[in-house]
Order: structure tokens, then C-alpha cells, then sequence
């Protein structure tokens, strides 16, 4: 059964979290000529028959050609890549657990989100699901509930997060489970201003816990500065009953620096590819990305990643 990495303490990981990004560049990846209107959306790294990938999505406003990346190293010349289906454009921020990537896939007011199988050559749709509201990122964890495995996927429709889980089944294959709603809140009650929330990630500590992180960038002066926000997800149920009721608690708020890149808006900045992600030798870690892939000769990409401080040492 497919379960995600779980943290020893969740807050004492954010708080370890390194406030100095570390950057890295991509070279090799797939230009998108049009670089006004397209950018890159998503971005995290899973594990995969212990080998790392880092993932991307990039998409365009005017073309249909929203796209999810998988490359396996800075360096190298091969990547996968797969269109969106049914010609959806603006796939949006997203996480894995172990072989399956969950991407959201917005055409307001409604929103799709894919589940893509990384393992495979060619990166096939496994599952898919709808919702009645936008979905500009979106999470995944799995917790232990009256001795069964449920999953939990967080759905940002900035400033509302939306939170489904999984329903009671006998199987243990997650694409062939059903999600329902058990909640929503809105984020700016948390952060205290009016932001543009453009990441979130779940993650589940070995006591069952789970917590959300929210990334979000704000407008300073003549660039963005970065922020993650951790909340608590206290999911209750009701005795005798396989109904669940959620409460939210806030925990920090952290402003994350990033290094390297270009200067500015067009920078390393939330606003553009974004994710989070859990990894044995780099424990929590946050991810952003510059707004677009640029062609100087080879494509490159600009990236920063806040691994805890213990754990930067890696890649």
C-alpha cells in the first residue's frame, strides 16, 4: 500500500526549515517560446525505486499544451514529458506520494486534478477527480483511521483550502478510491492579510498528526518575498460514524529567502513553480522556481530549495 514519508515533529522540522534558499539550476528542459503568458507552476521531487526526480509543471494561458516534466537530474539531457488531458492548460502546484504525483488542473470556476503514475515511461493518467471550484495546487498525505489507511488531498482555490479524504473501502489502491469533502477554511484568516496563496503540501507526523504548509509570496517594493505559513489539520470524526469534521490551528509563518537567479518578480519567487516535499536525506523541504525556462544556448531553469537546516548538505 502506497503511504508517504512521515516526520518525527512536524513544527520542529518547519522550524528547522533553512531561511536561505539553495540554489540550483536545470539545464536541458523543454522551452516554451511563448514566455509572456506561460510559466512554470509546479515543482517538487519524489522518490522512485530509490532514485530521485524532480517534477515541473508549466502552462500557458493561450496555448493547449499544459505540461507535467520529469527529469532525474540537474545535468542530464533526458526528460519525460506528457501534455495535460483533455487539452487543459493551466496545471497548477503539486505533490507526491512515492510513484503517484497529484496535479490540479484549473479552468475556472471548476478545476480537475490528475493523478499521474511517474514510475511509468509514459507518465500514464491513473486517476482522475472533479471539483465545483478553482484548484490552483493541491496536497497529499495518508493517516492511520480505525486501523485503516485514509488519504487526505488538500485543494487551494486561493484564499479557500478545500480538504477531501478518501472513503471507507476494502481496497487498497488509491487510484481506485473515492474522495469526499470533510471541510474548508479560508487561509487569510491565518496569515492576516489579504495574500495570493499559491502552494500548499500536507504532511503526517509517526503520531498521526497532520499539518498543511501554504506558500505564498508577497509584493515588496520592486520583487515578491516568500513566505511558508504551517497550520495544524485536526481531523475529528464522530463517534459511530464515518463522518469527519476538520479544525485548523496555526503554528509559523516563515520568510524564505532565495538566492541565485534573476533579479526581481521574474525571479525564484512562490508566485511561479512551487511545491513541498518529504525525502530521507532531506527530511521537509519547500521548493520554488524562477517564472520561466529560459534558452541562453541550452535551456536552464533558476531554483531554490529550504531543506531543514541538519539536512542541506544534500541535493
Amino acid at each position: 500500500m502506497i503511504k508517504s514519508i512521515k516526520l518525527e515533529n512536524v513544527p520542529q522540522s518547519f522550524a528547522r526549515i533553512n531561511p536561505d534558499g539553495k540554489f540550483a539550476q536545470y539545464k536541458h528542459l523543454p522551452y516554451y517560446a511563448d514566455i509572456i503568458t506561460a510559466h512554470v507552476q509546479g515543482f517538487t521531487k519524489t522518490c522512485i525505486d530509490g532514485k530521485e526526480y524532480s517534477l515541473f509543471t508549466n502552462g500557458s494561458s493561450h496555448t493547449k499544451d499544459g505540461l507535467l516534466i520529469r527529469k532525474p537530474d540537474l545535468d542530464s539531457k533526458q526528460y519525460k514529458k506528457v501534455k495535460m488531458p483533455s487539452g487543459l492548460n493551466h496545471p497548477g502546484g503539486m505533490q507526491a506520494i512515492a510513484q503517484y504525483v497529484f496535479v490540479p488542473c484549473e479552468y475556472k470556476p471548476e478545476s480537475s486534478l490528475f493523478v499521474f503514475d511517474v514510475s511509468q515511461e509514459d507518465l500514464p493518467v491513473v486517476k482522475s477527480l472533479h471539483f465545483g471550484h478553482a484548484a490552483s495546487s493541491c496536497g497529499i498525505t495518508d493517516f492511520e483511521y480505525m486501523g485503516k489507511t485514509r488519504y487526505v488531498i488538500a485543494v487551494n482555490a486561493n484564499p479557500t483550502c478545500y480538504l477531501y479524504i478518501s472513503e471507507d473501502t476494502e481496497t487498497t489502491d488509491i487510484t481506485k478510491m473515492d474522495f469526499i469533502e470533510i471541510g474548508q477554511f479560508d487561509l487569510t484568516k491565518f496569515s492576516g492579510k489579504d495574500d495570493d496563496f499559491e502552494g500548499v503540501g500536507l504532511v503526517t507526523d509517526v503520531n498521526n498528526n497532520i499539518f498543511l504548509i501554504t506558500l505564498f509570496s508577497r509584493k515588496e517594493y520592486a520583487t515578491l518575498a516568500d513566505y511558508a505559513m504551517l497550520l495544524g489539520i485536526n481531523v475529528k470524526t464522530i463517534e459511530g460514524q464515518d463522518i469527519f469534521q476538520i479544525k485548523v490551528d496555526y503554528y509559523e509563518t516563515k520568510h524564505l529567502i532565495s538566492h541565485g537567479a534573476v533579479g526581481g518578480e521574474d525571479g525564484v519567487h512562490f508566485r511561479w513553480g512551487n511545491g513541498i516535499y518529504i525525502s530521507e536525506k532531506q527530511g521537509l523541504c519547500i521548493a520554488g522556481t524562477a517564472r520561466n525556462i529560459l534558452s541562453l544556448g541550452s535551456t536552464k531553469l533558476d531554483t531554490n530549495t529550504w531543506p531543514e537546516r541538519d539536512k542541506e548538505n544534500y541535493s
